[in-house]
């Protein structure tokens, strides 16, 4: 039989040891971060489309991996219609591991959108694959806000293909 001394001690290694390896993990698994952006849209229509949205990750324990869901709505040139294009999106984003004050990173997921109003189009709403890629700039200079720019190329089933640049600010949380 173990005495109440040993039990406490074997408690607080197991506790420490428990800490040790939480604090080792990649930062990608600890991380809950929100953030808003700018986002440019070309093929929507057969011009540039300027949007805004927020975004929020949630890093996954021991992978290295970090669920990304966005938001974003656009107000796109209708000619004499008036219409809203909204997206949500959901990636699985991989940091690349890169030691340096900056946080590469690329991803694949799926996008929604649903048009609103009045347009000339066969559909209103659509499904989309995502490939993307990004950065997000960390360290002592970037604490709790970070800066990102991000590059998607999306493949719908009902547009034509379309390609996204967005650039933010992302809120670390923890």
């Amino acid at each position: 039989m173990v005495s109440g001394s040993g039990r406490r001690l074997r408690q607080s290694m197991a506790l420490g040891f428990l800490c040790a390896l939480l604090g080792a993990l990649p930062a990608s698994g600890q991380v809950l971060s929100v953030g808003g952006h700018f986002v440019a849209n070309t093929d929507i229509d057969d011009e540039l489309t300027w949007g805004v949205g927020g975004r929020a990750h949630l890093g996954l324990p021991l992978t290295g991996l970090t669920l990304q869901g966005t938001y974003d709505f656009y107000s796109p040139s209708c000619g004499n219609f008036d219409c809203d294009m909204n997206e949500l999106g959901v990636n699985v984003l991989w940091a690349l591991p890169v030691p340096f004050l900056m946080k590469p990173y690329i991803g694949a997921g799926m996008a929604f959108q649903k048009w609103e109003g009045q347009f000339d189009l066969s559909t209103d709403e659509g499904t989309a694959i995502n490939f993307l890629a990004g950065l997000i700039l960390q360290g002592p200079t970037f604490d709790q806000f970070q800066p990102f720019v991000e590059f998607k190329y999306q493949s719908w089933d009902e547009y034509e293909n379309q390609k996204v640049m967005a650039g933010g600010i992302m809120l670390v949380i923890f």
